[in-house]
C-alpha cells in the first residue's frame, strides 16, 4: 500500500501542542509516506530508528515529540495502528523541520513486521536550511519619533542573514515589542505579520507591522485590597512620581518593593489600557493583605558555645503605616538576652526609616564574661537602589571579666566596667537577591563606630570594619542552581591600646561566622593558658561552594582563614590560620537551615580540635 500526504501551510506563528513552542509550517513541500503494511490481528512490538537529522537539536526535538517513541514500551495494537502512528508522526516531523528552517524538508517511513519486534525506520532529508533575506517593521497608527525606538528596530533587522528558525522570528517580535514599552509607549503591539518563503532562493522574509501607540506618562494611581494599610504607605514604595515617563522596569520594581515589606500575599500593579488625553496612563495597584503577627522559633547549636534557642513576637503593622514592633528573647549555653525593637519607616520622607532598640543580654565566651544593657536610636538613609547608610547614636553599660591574664601579675587583663557613648555609621552596598540566601550579585559593607566612655574614664577609640562579598550563580550538569560565594573581612580599632579597649569590643576569629573548623575566638592572640586576648585588627576570607542537589536540600564545601593580630593593622607576615570542611542545607521557607562540619588545616597542637560542628539559620555569609 502507499499513499501520499500533502503538508498544508499555516502561518509562521502555528505553534505546536506537543511541547514544542513556536514550530512553524511555511511551505507547501510534497511528502511521500512509503508503507508496506502487513495486516495483524496480535499485539505488536517494536523498534523506532532515526536518521538523517541535520544537527543533535532537530534529533532531540524530533524524539520529543515523537509518539513512536514515547509509545515503543506498549507497543501498538496491530499493524494499521502502528501505521497510524508513524503517519501522524511524520506530519508533527515536518513541522519540527519546518520551525527549525528547513522549509524543503521530507520524511519518509518503513514499517517491517516480519521481524520480531518489528522495525520503524524513520528517514529525514532536511534539505537546506532556508535563511532571512530581510526582516521588515513597519509602523503604523500614532506617529512616533522613529528615532526613540532605533535601537529596538535594528535589533530585530539585524537578523537578516541569520537562519529562518520560528522560534527566532517570534522572539524577535516579542522583544521588539517589550522593548517599544520599555522606551514609554505601554501600548506597542504587533498587529500584522506577513511571511512569505521564496523557494527559489531559500530564504524567508518576515513583514511586521507595528503599532507604538501613544507615549505615555505615569498618571493617577488607584488601589484595591488596601485594609488595614494606608494608601500612602503603598505609594511610597512606587519608584516613580506622577509624570515621569512610563517604564514597565520600575512597575515590576514597585511591585516587588510592596512585596519586600512583608504586608502582603501578594501584589499586582496593572495600567488602564488608554493613555488620557493628557498623555498621562493610569495605574492600579491590586493587594492582598497579608498577616501582620508573627511568632518566631529559632534554634542552634555550636561545639564550642553549645545549644542555644530564640523566640520573637513581632507586629509589622501597628499604627496602618508598616510600622514594626519587635519583642525578642533568646537562651543558650552561653547566656541570655531579652530585647525589643521598634521601626518606624518613612520617616521625615519616604524611604527613611527610623529605629530604635533597647535590651540586656548576658555573654559568657571563650575570651570574656559580660553583662550589658544598651538603647540605641538610628536613621536609614537609602541612595539609590543598592545603597542604604545608616547612622544613630548607641548607649551601653558594660561589665567586663576577661579569661586572659597578665603574664607578669596573673590578674585578669580585664575586669571593669564600661559606660560607652558610641555613634555608629554604616554603608551597605547590596545588588543581591536575598539577605539570607544571595545567589548573584555582590554585597559591600563599611562600618564605622567611634565610642568614648563617659563614666569617668579617659577613653576614647573606634572599630572599623569593611566586608565586600561575591556571589556567583552556576548550573552544574544534573544539579538545580549552585553558587560560588566569596568573602573579605578586615577590620581594625584606632585610638587606645588593646588593654584599654573594652573586651566585647576587640576583634577575635573562628567559629561559625568566622573562620569554621577553629573554636569561637580561639583565632588569634593567647595568652600562658591559652585563653583568647583579642586584637585591633583582623584579616577573614573565606570561599564556599553551594551545590543545590533538590528544591529542598543541597551541599556546601568550604576553604576559610584568617587571623586576629595586635598591631593597627594586619600583619602579612604572620601565620594564617586556615580551616576547611562541608555541611547539609535544608532549604526551609524562612531561609536554609545549615549543619557544618569544619577542620583546622593548620591547627595548633594542643590548642585546636580536630572537628567543630556548627547548626544554625542562614548561610554563613
Amino acid at each position: 500500500m502507499r499513499a501520499r500526504i500533502l503538508a498544508v501551510f499555516c502561518p509562521l506563528r502555528c505553534v505546536l501542542r506537543y511541547g514544542i513552542s513556536g514550530l512553524l509550517c511555511v511551505a507547501l513541500p510534497c511528502v511521500v509516506l512509503s508503507r508496506d503494511i502487513s495486516l495483524a490481528a496480535n499485539d505488536l512490538d517494536y523498534e523506532v530508528t532515526f536518521s538523517g537529522a541535520p544537527d543533535t537539536v532537530v534529533a532531540g526535538l524530533v524524539k520529543r515529540v515523537s509518539k513512536l517513541q514515547r509509545e515503543k514500551r506498549n507497543g501498538a495494537a496491530n499493524a494499521v495502528a502502528l501505521d497510524r502512528r508513524a503517519a501522524r508522526d511524520a506530519k508533527r516531523f515536518l513541522e519540527v523541520l519546518h520551525s527549525e528552517g528547513y522549509y524543503d524538508a521530507m520524511v519518509d517511513y518503513r514499517i517491517d513486521t516480519s521481524r520480531s519486534p518489528a522495525a520503524v525506520d524513520v528517514r529525514l532529508d532536511a534539505g537546506a536550511r532556508y535563511t532571512i533575506s530581510e526582516f521588515a517593521v513597519r509602523l503604523t497608527g500614532a506617529v512616533v519619533d522613529e528615532a526613540a525606538i532605533a535601537a529596538e528596530l535594528e535589533r530585530v533587522r539585524s537578523m537578516s542573514g541569520g537562519p529562518a528558525r520560528a522560534q527566532d522570528v517570534l522572539d524577535a517580535e516579542a522583544a521588539l515589542v517589550k522593548g517599544v514599552v520599555a522606551r514609554g509607549y505601554p501600548l506597542a503591539r504587533v498587529v500584522e505579520q506577513r511571511y512569505v518563503v521564496d523557494h527559489a532562493v531559500d530564504a524567508l522574509r518576515v513583514d511586521v507591522a507595528l503599532d507604538t501607540g501613544a507615549a505615555a506618562k505615569f498618571g493617577k494611581i488607584s488601589f484595591d485590597g488596601l485594609v488595614d494599610v494606608h494608601a500612602s504607605y503603598v505609594r511610597n514604595r512606587l519608584p516613580w512620581k506622577d509624570g515621569d515617563p512610563y517604564d514597565p522596569a520600575k512597575v515590576e520594581r514597585g511591585r516587588r518593593e510592596i512585596v519586600s515589606t512583608g504586608l502582603f500575599a501578594h501584589a499586582r500593579i496593572d495600567h488602564a489600557g488608554y493613555v488620557e488625553a493628557d498623555g498621562t496612563l493610569p495605574m492600579t495597584v491590586t493587594v492582598a493583605e497579608g498577616k501582620f503577627r508573627t511568632i518566631g522559633l529559632g534554634v542552634r547549636y555550636d561545639s564550642t558555645l553549645g545549644a542555644g534557642g530564640g523566640a520573637s513576637w513581632e507586629h509589622r503593622n501597628v499604627l496602618g503605616g508598616g510600622e514594626r514592633f519587635r519583642i525578642s528573647g533568646d537562651v543558650a549555653e552561653s547566656g541570655y538576652a531579652a530585647g525589643l525593637l521598634w521601626r518606624e519607616p518613612d520617616f521625615l520622607r519616604p524611604g527613611y526609616t527610623l529605629s530604635y532598640s533597647a535590651g540586656y543580654e548576658t555573654e559568657e565566651t571563650t575570651a570574656y564574661d559580660i553583662q550589658r544593657a544598651y538603647t540605641a536610636v538610628g536613621l536609614e538613609v537609602p541612595f539609590g537602589d543598592t545603597v542604604v547608610t545608616t547612622g544613630g547614636v548607641t548607649l551601653e553599660w558594660t561589665p567586663v571579666e576577661t579569661k586572659a591574664r597578665d603574664a607578669d601579675t596573673g590578674e585578669r587583663d580585664q575586669d571593669d566596667t564600661f559606660l560607652l557613648l558610641g555613634f555608629p555609621l554604616s554603608v551597605i552596598r547590596s545588588t543581591t537577591d536575598s539577605i539570607l540566601e544571595p545567589t548573584r550579585g555582590t554585597r559591600v559593607e563599611l562600618s564605622v563606630t567611634p565610642y568614648t566612655d563617659i563614666g569617668g574614664k579617659d577613653l576614647a577609640f573606634a572599630v572599623i570594619r569593611t566586608t565586600p562579598s561575591l556571589y556567583i550563580p552556576f548550573d552544574p550538569p544534573l544539579l538545580r542552581r549552585s553558587v560560588l560565594a566569596t568573602r573579605l573581612s578586615v577590620g581594625t580599632i584606632n585610638g587606645a591600646k588593646r588593654g584599654q579597649v573594652p573586651a566585647d569590643k576587640r576583634f577575635y576569629a573562628g567559629g561559625g561566622g568566622s573562620i569554621r573548623g577553629y573554636e569561637y575566638q580561639r583565632v588569634g592572640p593567647l595568652d600562658d593558658d591559652d585563653e583568647p586576648l583579642g586584637g585591633r585588627s583582623l584579616l577573614e576570607v573565606g570561599t564556599e561552594l553551594r551545590l543545590r542537589i533538590t528544591e529542598a536540600f543541597g551541599i556546601v564545601g568550604f576553604f576559610e582563614g584568617g587571623n586576629v593580630y595586635t598591631s593597627l593593622y594586619p600583619d602579612f607576615d604572620d601565620v594564617i590560620r586556615w580551616g576547611a570542611g562541608g555541611g547539609i542545607r535544608y532549604y526551609s521557607p524562612v531561609g536554609p537551615f545549615r549543619l557544618d562540619i569544619g577542620t583546622p588545616v593548620n591547627g595548633r597542637d594542643g590548642i585546636d580540635d580536630a572537628v567543630q560542628f556548627y547548626i544554625s539559620l542562614g548561610e554563613a555569609f
